[in-house]
């Protein structure tokens, strides 16, 4: 654990296009739980794709949150194909996330998952999922 007065916990953030601009986003729910119910402070992490600022991130954190999201993560990612061409994707988050999992494993940093996380997780460690 780091030395500051609570431990830090990353939450990962979607990348979500609104109003013809994009924003790094979480649920207040997963951002009140962390501030207000564990004694940590949460920062979102943005869902960004340059790897030393990812890992200089992962150095400021005792923890990491991969939240649930409305989108779901690419079905390439697990060898298949779109099977409903209606499905909400995030591939900016699919990349980041999938860049940081296995570091944040190797770190020993504590991470928990939660829905479209813990699908994100098995996907990781070669696992796939059921589209429907």
């Amino acid at each position: 654990m780091s030395s500051k007065n609570q431990p830090v916990v990353g939450i990962a953030t979607c990348h979500r296009l609104n109003d013809r601009h994009y924003f790094h986003v979480a649920g207040e729910k997963y951002i009140s739980a962390v501030n207000n119910f564990s004694n940590c402070a949460g920062i979102l992490v943005p869902a960004i794709l340059q790897t030393s600022i990812n890992e200089s991130i992962l150095d400021t954190l005792d923890g990491f949150l991969l939240t649930g999201s409305l989108s779901n993560v690419h079905p390439k990612r697990y060898n298949e194909e779109i099977i409903d061409s209606n499905l909400r994707l995030d591939e900016t988050r699919d990349e980041c996330v999938f860049s940081l999992i296995h570091s944040i494993i190797e770190r020993k940093i504590p991470l928990l998952a939660i829905c479209r996380g813990f699908q994100e997780m098995n996907i990781a460690f070669g696992g796939t999922l059921y589209q429907d």
